[in-house]
């Protein structure tokens, strides 16, 4: 790798946007100016050292990247190429930071094996931003990319980042949760009859319905289409069968009137526990199968 950051190293100190080089190790051997002027931190001070030892970056939901979400460590694993929104800190105290752009690219020695990485910081478009003022971007930008526009609840994107995690914490310390699978029935007759204004109008009614009607530590969004989601770590099965009664015989209740006419809704409702070997495919296979069965028991719900 040294003879390629000979090569390119004039090149690359000379560029308006942020440059890291970093070994298998990912440990950093070429910090340009840009990155300097960035992040505030010089380039005497970050060669040899690891990029998450003296940066701080958060992703768009407010989390630190380093170590877990850390794009320089799945690269350098996986050898694939990464891209990313995030907010960068700078390292001189003053609590100033940047969003910024970065993509994350392996660098493949002469058998294609991979020898380190490069990543790009894009130098941004703005001046630094205080740091209650990177705190509010990304409250907008999490709204914008995680809310669904229909029901203003949480949408696919979050809501499988959310089980995956979940599903990663009972792998690693057997956290028990459960998932409880909506169905609304007749959206497709609704959608025909009154249009898609109809059919969202629908879903914001049941949406607000199970809003009001679930824990605070729990997690709500669409699925997608005509279905909801709700993840309730460490829920009892008795909790889950709660769930489904009452979100069942409340959303029965419900009759809007749209273009005059009243319209009554429905919903089926299927629940599952985590077990070992699960994925958050299967444990949704197992959720959906119980959807539509007229009471839920421990036999019934799986898990």
């Amino acid at each position: 790798m040294a003879s390629r950051l000979d090569f390119y190293r004039e090149m690359v100190m000379q560029l308006s946007d942020g440059v890291i080089f970093v070994n298998r190790e990912k440990k950093i051997t070429l910090w340009n100016r840009a990155m300097e002027q960035m992040s505030g931190i010089r380039e005497q001070d970050a060669i040899g050292k690891s990029c998450c030892e003296i940066l701080t970056v958060y992703n768009v939901l407010g989390q630190t990247v380093c170590p877990k979400y850390c794009l320089l460590t799945h690269t350098l694993g996986d050898n694939v190429v990464r891209r990313s929104s995030v907010y960068m800190l700078r390292g001189d105290g003053s609590g100033n930071g940047y969003q910024v752009l970065t993509h994350t690219y392996p660098l493949l020695d002469i058998d294609g094996e991979v020898e380190g990485a490069l990543q790009i910081y894009y130098a941004p478009k703005q001046p630094h931003l205080e740091a209650d003022q990177l705190v509010e971007k990304m409250k907008t930008l999490t709204k914008a990319a995680y809310i669904d526009g229909a029901t203003g609840l949480y949408n696919k994107s979050y809501m499988a980042g959310k089980l995956d995690q979940m599903v990663a914490r009972y792998r690693e310390s057997k956290e028990m949760f459960g998932v409880t699978f909506i169905n609304v029935v007749q959206t497709e007759r609704i959608n025909e009859q009154y249009g898609q204004a109809g059919g969202d109008r629908a879903l914001k009614e049941i949406a607000t319905v199970l809003a009001n009607n679930v824990d605070a530590s729990d997690s709500l969004g669409r699925w997608h289409g005509a279905n909801f989601l709700i993840l309730s770590p460490q829920a009892k099965k008795s909790v889950l069968y709660m769930y489904a009664e009452r979100i069942k015989s409340l959303v029965s209740q419900l009759e809007l009137e749209i273009q005059g006419n009243r319209v009554a809704l429905k919903v089926s409702v299927g629940c599952a526990f985590i077990q070992t070997g699960d994925t958050a495919t299967s444990l949704l296979e197992r959720a959906k199968e119980t959807v539509g069965r007229e009471t839920l028991s421990d036999e019934s719900v799986s898990g």
